[in-house]
């Protein structure tokens, strides 16, 4: 009876999870348009911990069964991992994959399988307080789960996207968002002309010369293709490929940076999320 109870309270948690990501596929016209969807910093942080406090509460103050159930293994177990297993696809593949079924399910669904996930975290965490020294490897495997699916999955959409158009007649070590705000980089950056005594700074291969400077006596050169991209301190650089107006316009290019403000979290939280799973197997 008991292991009967138990693969019953699975497939409720199962079944959570599946409603709450149709929940969010079909509802996700509407609820893109809200800017609760692509919380950026530190928005996201207050209101995901807000979520977080509120389930705490929950579940220290209330004795109810339902409660419990909600903060139990049965629900967190399958909420856990399809939120994870998303995480880890963001974590990847940042960009989307080529399936559109799947991108569509890391944007509304995925964001409200993890509010959800930060709520019952909350009520685990608030039943079970009174218990820690017996579910040490459980508390700390949630808290691990709930820091990686929050760089991941909530803080999908937190990155600077900033663009610069740079030219060989000086460096310059600022970028502009889409906002029209203006950021200051941690390098410079100036386009160099070909050797060879070339006029145009894009060589016949299409390609160009970018000198990045950590000081004004410490740089590096580097030929980028159309395609090509730079890592340089977790900034993403990226040339973009612009129509030549006028003579001048060809002598200058556009550069995309983006620089992800979790993406050392996410490493860190995925490292402690598998020490956590092996802790929790042994203990």
């Amino acid at each position: 009876m008991d292991d009967l109870s138990i693969k019953r309270g699975y497939l409720s948690g199962i079944l959570i999870t599946i409603g709450l990501l149709l929940i969010g596929y079909f509802l996700s016209p509407v609820l893109s348009t809200l800017g609760i969807v692509q919380l950026v910093w530190p928005q996201n942080l207050y209101f995901i911990l807000l979520v977080g406090a509120i389930g705490l509460a929950v579940g220290i103050i209330s004795d109810s069964a339902k409660v419990k159930f909600v903060g139990g293994k049965e629900v967190l177990l399958p909420v856990g991992i399809a939120v994870a297993i998303f995480g880890i696809v963001i974590l990847i593949r940042p960009d989307g994959l080529e399936i559109s079924l799947i991108n569509r399910l890391l944007t509304v669904p995925a964001m409200l399988l993890a509010v959800f996930a930060f709520f019952a975290g909350g009520v685990f965490l608030g039943v079970n307080s009174r218990q820690f020294k017996a579910k040490w490897s459980a508390f700390a495997l949630v808290i691990a789960t709930l820091v990686f699916v929050f760089s991941t999955v909530v803080g999908q959409h937190d990155y600077y996207n900033l663009s610069m158009r740079i030219g060989a007649d000086r460096a310059l070590f600022e970028a502009e968002a889409e906002t029209g705000q203006f950021y200051r980089l941690p390098f410079a950056v100036k386009l160099l002309g070909n050797e060879g005594g070339e006029e145009s700074v894009v060589s016949e291969s299409g390609e160009i010369k970018v000198r990045f400077f950590d000081t004004v006596s410490e740089y590096t050169d580097v030929v980028m293709g159309t395609d090509d991209v730079h890592n340089l301190k977790g900034w993403v650089v990226k040339r973009i490929n612009t129509p030549v107006i006028s003579e001048d316009s060809a002598e200058l290019i556009d550069l995309s940076l983006v620089f992800d403000r979790w993406v050392e979290l996410k490493y860190i939280s995925l490292g402690l999320l598998l020490l956590c799973l092996g802790l929790k197997i042994k203990f």
